[in-house]
């Protein structure tokens, strides 16, 4: 097992951190900073973004020959940050707080730090993880969102005002619409100012998604903290295979099959773990894939429609102008929602 331990007290010192212990050199250019370990026991990319000093945006990946501790401490720092997992799965045990954070993919966090706490994150070999964040200080949250912090639980507003110190979290979803804008991101196809301008653009509508889920499904979310683990990660797991198969998705009855589940159970999971049905996270998503396909390829909108699992394209226009209040030809045309 491979162990790791960082102090710092804000990105720029844990990447001069990191290369003071590993010799691996960052290279900067304007506002992109990236660092890239390669050691036996596997490989750590960070990709970090400050577009205009509003936030940080930070890209992580790690793929792991071996397993790695990583022992964190912060000191004197203050943060408040967006981190969505894409793939894998790992967990933090916070000193201050005594409690421990489970990230796997399709979890979206939103935490708060406050003065200095100490971290040890377990990774296991043998998985890809890869991790979006967006962090910024609280002030910049609250100037950016006019955060209405009464919405949020105790420990986060009382972190957030700077009358608590520690680390502290509220775990959901990474929904249709979060994971098109995180596929956006991944796969920025310009260069320039125009790739700042992109980026901090998907940053800002992450947040915004972010947002509207914390202030808007307090209900949901504490439902989903009150089950088991194995529960949550049946419901993702059916998620991943749904979302999969979306141009010729499997039925509920063998969608639980799958996951060795009843049809029951598993649409009683969507409801807790998603807050909407089985068929309403497929159209979330397909509506969603319509809508990047059409802003980003040359297909058809018979084209679209048919990825996206439309055999009829003027089931799929109407589909589409009920979720966004436009049809996809002029979508296309005017590059915009109405």
């Amino acid at each position: 097992m491979m162990k790791l331990s960082l102090s710092y007290s804000n990105i720029q010192e844990l990447l001069e951190e990191l290369q003071l212990q590993t010799g691996t050199l960052c290279q900067v250019q304007n506002y992109e900073t990236s660092f890239q370990l390669s050691q036996p026991f596997g490989r750590w990319s960070i990709r970090w973004f400050d577009p205009w000093d509003k936030f940080e945006l930070h890209i992580t990946e790690w793929e792991l020959q071996e397993h790695l501790s990583l022992l964190t401490e912060t000191q004197l720092y203050s943060s408040a940050g967006f981190s969505f997992c894409l793939s894998g799965r790992f967990r933090g045990t916070f000193h201050r707080s005594g409690s421990d954070l489970v990230a796997k993919s399709g979890d979206s966090h939103f935490g708060v730090m406050h003065g200095e706490d100490k971290a040890v994150t377990e990774l296991a070999a043998g998985q890809k993880i890869s991790l979006v964040q967006i962090s910024m200080t609280p002030h910049q949250l609250r100037a950016l969102t006019d955060w209405q912090l009464s919405s949020l639980p105790t420990p986060i507003e009382r972190t957030l005002r700077g009358d608590e110190s520690g680390f502290h979290w509220q775990t959901g979803s990474t929904t249709p619409a979060m994971a098109i804008a995180l596929h956006q991101i991944l796969n920025c196809p310009y260069q320039g100012m125009i790739r700042r301008f992109y980026l901090e653009s998907k940053a800002l509508e992450l947040i915004a998604l972010k947002y509207d889920q914390l202030t808007h499904e307090p209900t949901h979310l504490k439902k989903t903290l009150q089950l088991k683990s194995s529960d949550i990660d049946c419901a993702h797991q059916a998620r991943e295979i749904l979302l999969r198969h979306a141009d010729a998705p499997p039925s509920v009855l063998a969608l639980a099959k799958h996951v060795c589940v009843s049809d029951f159970k598993l649409k009683q999971l969507f409801h807790q773990v998603f807050g909407t049905t089985v068929f309403g996270c497929l159209h979330e998503y397909r509506m969603e894939r319509a809508r990047l396909l059409l802003e980003t390829s040359r297909m058809s909108i018979t084209q679209v429609s048919q990825t996206v699992g439309y055999a009829n394209a003027s089931k799929f226009s109407g589909a589409f102008k009920k979720k966004f209040g436009i049809t996809p030809t002029s979508y296309r045309l005017n590059g915009k929602l109405l």
